[in-house]
């Protein structure tokens, strides 16, 4: 008996979430529309001589400016909203350990992670002090008969799905990375980066694995080679949302360098001796 397949992440967007904003800002923008005019046409407002005295004139300019800046953002999301309750469509998405399907519209598609030539962690974030602000761009899954998936922030928690399907992602186009340097083949994964059987090919330079180390942080993939002086050089770095298969490469790259550099990490020799580095 088959194992049922197992829910990794599901998503949904809604046309009625965007509309129902829309509804919401068009009803603050109408109140705020208010208070700026009454700002501005303070002297209609029947008053008597005492009240007219005690009024600040620049606490009626401040509020006037106040208003005026809250309006205009107010008209900037509601036009926002329509627009993406009009353009968007409305999506359904469910990833498993076997595969997803996905409907957008209309239009409904399953695929097994076998299908998936390139993915790409594309989503960013801008921070303040230290928490998340804005977050913006997307995670991209392009299939072998070239189609595009895109999850962006829009889809809900993109951390939380990458996270979900990282681990499947690795296998398989580790998998297929593995299988390209196998049969002597190149595998390019950035206009400046390439995995090949001797190493990597890093823009003009080879870098031997015996001589490779690499790390990925705050995302940003670094390369460094071997110095003849020892230690590591860093030699470039590159930002992790323009390289495809990241997962993979990581997944090989760390393997085959414990296995040309096992002095590093303590590794046993096929002597049995263990070499301490």
């Amino acid at each position: 008996m088959h194992d049922k397949p197992r829910l990794l992440y599901q998503m949904a967007v809604s046309k009625r979430r965007y509309f129902r904003r829309c509804v919401w800002s068009s009803l603050a923008l109408i109140a705020v529309t208010a208070i700026f005019f009454g700002f501005n046409n303070f002297e209609a407002f029947d008053l008597t001589p005492e009240q007219r005295a005690r009024l600040d004139p620049r606490l009626i300019d401040a509020g006037a400016i106040v208003s005026g800046v809250l309006l205009g953002l107010l008209l900037i999301h509601m036009l926002v909203n329509l627009a993406r309750g009009l353009l968007i469509p409305n999506e359904a998405a469910r990833f498993f350990d076997r595969g997803f399907m996905w409907k957008r519209g209309r239009i409904e598609a399953k695929y097994g992670w076998g299908a998936v030539k390139t993915y790409r962690e594309g989503v960013r974030e801008i921070r303040l002090l230290g928490r998340p602000l804005l977050k913006y761009g997307a995670h991209t899954l392009t299939m072998r008969d070239g189609r595009r998936f895109r999850i962006s922030p829009r889809h809900g928690d993109a951390g939380r799905f990458a996270r979900a399907v990282r681990p499947i992602i690795a296998d398989v186009t580790g998998t297929r990375i593995s299988q390209s340097l196998r049969e002597g083949r190149a595998v390019r994964l950035h206009p400046q980066l390439a995995i090949a059987p001797p190493g990597m090919i890093v823009g003009k330079q080879s870098i031997r694995w015996q001589d490779l180390d690499f790390s990925v942080k705050r995302g940003r993939l670094i390369v460094r080679r071997r110095s003849p002086k020892g230690g590591f050089k860093t030699v470039k770095t590159l930002r992790t949302y323009q390289i495809d298969n990241l997962a993979g490469l990581t997944d090989v790259a760390v393997s085959t360098i414990q296995n040309y550099q096992p002095e590093r990490f303590n590794i046993r020799t096929q002597q049995g001796v263990l070499i301490s580095g």
